[in-house]
């Protein structure tokens, strides 16, 4: 009775997990007296919908390479969280100025430096290039900023399972969109970057390095040391 009689501006909003039963009679009943509207949280792969909307809020556009690292960074993140985002891009727009329409990765990575994510991204970008030194400093940056162990651990695994995919994929003959389907990654820059690197290890290597991250999962969680191989 109350949803009944509210007034024609009102806006109500239910946040729960999963998507709603549809079949139940709660959910039928608003719908006699509403208009229900569904909304996905924001995730890695629908995050560049809300980034394009920004990007010209701004006036500012983004190089591919400053995208395909935004659309990385922001893909190891478990929760994405919009607010905090959207204040690091209005600061971004402070940093550059009027002037500066093109936001480089440069840029990118000396206004995003602060966020946890982005060290463990940029340690797994050094892994990529083969960079050990750069890699084994980010990893220890994340330790000294008092990062969870077991986090770094799952950034760690989160990239090195692409990578065996994207190598798995490119064996049974998947390039380009189709490619990126089926490694769940949207944005062409991204692909390819993947693609790239996956090349520089063999597959027994990805598959050692992926069972040695879970044994360190397992140890750090259950309060053992973490094996050497970190």
């Amino acid at each position: 009775s109350l949803f009944a009689n509210m007034p024609e501006f009102s806006i109500v909003i239910f946040e729960l997990r999963g998507k709603p039963d549809k079949r139940r009679k709660l959910f039928k009943d608003f719908s006699q007296y509403a208009q229900v509207m569904e909304t996905e949280p924001i995730k890695a792969y629908n995050v560049d919908d809300w980034l394009q909307g920004k990007l010209q809020e701004i006036h500012k556009h983004m190089s591919a390479e400053a995208r395909g690292y935004f659309l990385q960074a922001v893909g190891m993140m478990e929760k994405i969280p919009l607010g905090f985002l959207n204040q690091e891009m209005d600061k971004l727009a402070l940093f550059m100025g009027n002037e500066q329409r093109e936001i480089t990765k440069d840029i990118l990575v000396q206004v995003l430096a602060d966020i946890p994510e982005i060290d463990g991204f940029a340690m797994n970008d050094a892994i990529g290039q083969h960079d050990v030194k750069k890699a084994l400093f980010l990893f220890k940056k994340q330790q000294d900023k008092g990062v969870y162990i077991v986090v770094i651990i799952g950034q760690l695994a989160f990239y090195v399972r692409k990578l065996w995919q994207t190598k798995t994929m490119i064996k049974k003959g998947l390039r380009g969109n189709q490619l990126g389907q089926a490694i769940e990654i949207k944005h062409p820059f991204v692909i390819k970057k993947y693609e790239r690197e996956s090349q520089g290890f063999a597959e027994a290597t990805l598959k050692t390095a992926l069972l040695a991250l879970s044994e360190a999962d397992l140890a750090a969680k259950t309060g053992q040391c973490y094996p050497a191989q970190i």
